[in-house]
């Protein structure tokens, strides 16, 4: 094969701006950030100015675009502390964590619903806190939060559900890693107390 394969071509101008995905101010603000972040670092340096007017005037649009536009933004950390400023949650990473940490199952709530609520907030909170990190350590932080998920989501079924008291599941986080956990404890309805 011609070439090296461990030295990467920086992306073309053209080919960068294609990546970013449209962002109004509607929606989290992370998953443009975390996009962005890996445009900026595979892009020949020389074009980053002409890639962060390209992103204020065709990637930014309603709310979005009226914070940066009487804006003059020569650099990316400009543009990030505008945007973060206007859309970021209200909730940073310790708000996050501490109400990953206290969730419950909602009385009439389905599991399905909790799942996804127990979901979102994983997703917020390493989202939160990958920003600005290197992707070694954003994984590590993911998989230490994954881990915590994984206590917080079993934790608020508890008082809905009992379950199995087996050695292997109490050990199971330790011994097999926590997807192996998962599958590993077997929850069954609480019975009704009959007055």
């Amino acid at each position: 094969m011609p070439g090296n394969s461990d030295t990467m071509k920086p992306l073309s101008a053209i080919d960068a701006i294609k990546l970013i995905p449209i962002y109004s101010g509607q929606t989290d603000i992370y998953p443009f950030l975390c996009t962005r972040e890996f445009v900026i670092n595979t892009i020949d340096s020389e074009q980053l100015s002409f890639i962060l007017k390209m992103i204020a005037a065709t990637k930014l649009t309603d709310r979005a675009f009226n914070v940066t536009k009487y804006g003059e933004i020569n650099e990316w950390s400009e543009m990030k502390k505008l945007l973060l400023d206007a859309f970021e949650t209200p909730y940073g990473a310790a708000n996050l964590q501490i109400e990953l940490n206290i969730i419950n199952l909602k009385d009439n709530e389905t599991i399905c619903s909790y799942n996804n609520r127990v979901e979102e907030l994983f997703q917020k909170l390493c989202n939160t806190i990958a920003v600005d990190k290197p992707k070694d350590e954003a994984l590590i932080l993911r998989e230490n939060i994954r881990a915590q998920a994984l206590v917080s989501y079993i934790n608020g079924l508890s008082d809905q559900l009992k379950f199995e008291d087996h050695d292997d599941v109490r050990h199971a986080p330790s011994r097999y890693g926590t997807d192996k956990a998962v599958s590993n404890i077997k929850a069954i309805p609480r019975e009704r107390n009959v007055f």
